[in-house]
């Protein structure tokens, strides 16, 4: 009884996870839009659950080592200009984002994604931008590099909350 139990809870959860991931049809083409609220619950999903939401919308497993599971997109993705990369670190609290800027979709996700942001700037640290900011009680520490072709974004929540930092607004 108790395992039917914990399984329910299981799948429960998943399926919280992909009614909340935000999600957008290009072509026919389902992809996961790149963005702040999806990088929070990518983060905070279980390995199991980020390997679910990966292969519902079409994203390939490309490595595994003992630090982080990648997927890429398919071809699918390519040819509609929607390809982001997704890394899951392994010790479930950090969660990267790679997009080539030729194929950012929707148009214009990376400066929605700098303008939700930019209240919570803390350093510009060579090539990459720091930014903290809490959400529903958890702290978070969200860096971008980019440069002209690509935008790598990484999101790492934090242990413990800390107060001097502002909510997002999402």
């Amino acid at each position: 009884m108790k395992k039917i139990c914990l399984i329910a809870l299981f799948l429960l959860s998943i399926c919280t996870c992909y009614s909340q991931i935000k999600i957008d049809v290009k072509e026919n083409i389902t992809y996961i839009v790149p963005n702040i609220e999806n990088m929070i619950l990518l983060c905070n999903s279980s390995e199991n659950t980020f390997r679910a939401i990966m292969e519902k919308y079409g994203y390939q497993e490309e490595g595994m080592s003992a630090q982080y599971i990648s997927y890429h997109p398919n071809v699918l993705h390519y040819m509609i200009k929607a390809a982001t990369i997704f890394n899951y670190h392994c010790t479930g609290d950090s969660v990267n984002m790679g997009i080539s800027i030729d194929h950012e979709s929707p148009r214009g996700s990376i400066a929605e994604l700098y303008n939700k942001l930019r209240p919570h700037f803390v350093r510009k640290d060579g090539i990459k931008e720091l930014f903290a900011f809490t959400y529903k009680g958890t702290s978070y520490v969200l860096s971008i590099a980019r440069d002209d072709s690509f935008c790598i974004t990484q999101i790492i929540r934090c242990q413990d909350y800390d107060n001097r930092l502002s909510e997002i607004i999402l």
